[in-house]
């Protein structure tokens, strides 16, 4: 009876885990202290450890405010989203003028695209905020996500990213705890009799 509770209950964790990953994106919270997995253009964007949302690492991009301290930079990927996927959601900060930095999951088959910063925005030092947004359309499709940033003599920029994970569909939660309870209580029920 043991063995098969934890049989179930680690095949069910090992199911939820892979889903809420968002396994097919490649490091997608830095966690390996490097870009790996990642298209990187410019200079801008690096691993950094000063204050993450979560673990260790994060990516930033940095232009400092003086001459010569402009510039362009960005960090895109292209994978296929999950199948049961129906949002994703992105820490992110920064510091500077708004139409300086963007985020953007792109669907090329749909011909769409959306914008990862819905919502309210902050513009505080080191300060994190979890934008979610619905991406459901966009199931078991090729999509490429990018974020990017600009700076210039006179504005500088930070912006900073991290903890990039894919979140189910409530029934598919639903689906897979209502599936392992029901095995358990069968093997209970087989053991009293």
């Amino acid at each position: 009876m043991t063995r098969y509770l934890i049989t179930v209950l680690a095949l069910t964790a090992g199911l939820l885990a892979g889903q809420a990953s968002g396994a097919l994106l490649t490091n997608g919270t830095f966690e390996t202290g490097t870009l790996a997995g990642w298209t990187l253009t410019g200079t801008g964007f690096f691993i950094d450890t000063d204050q993450p949302s979560e673990g260790t690492y994060f990516a930033q991009a940095v232009f400092v405010a003086q001459e010569g301290g402009g510039g362009q930079s960005s960090i895109k990927q292209t994978f296929t989203t999950p199948a049961d996927m129906n949002q994703i959601s992105v820490d992110m900060g920064w510091v500077g003028v708004p139409g300086q930095r963007s985020a953007v999951l792109r669907c090329p088959s749909l011909g769409t695209q959306i914008d990862l910063f819905a919502g309210t925005e902050i513009s505080l030092p080191n300060a994190w905020k979890r934008y979610t947004s619905d991406v459901s359309s966009m199931k078991g499709l090729n999509v490429e996500i990018e974020f990017f940033a600009t700076g210039t003599d006179t504005n500088g920029m930070n912006f900073y990213v991290d903890n990039i994970q894919f979140i189910p569909e409530p029934a598919t939660m639903v689906l897979l705890a209502g599936g392992g309870l029901t095995l358990l209580a069968g093997r209970r029920r087989r053991g009293k009799a």
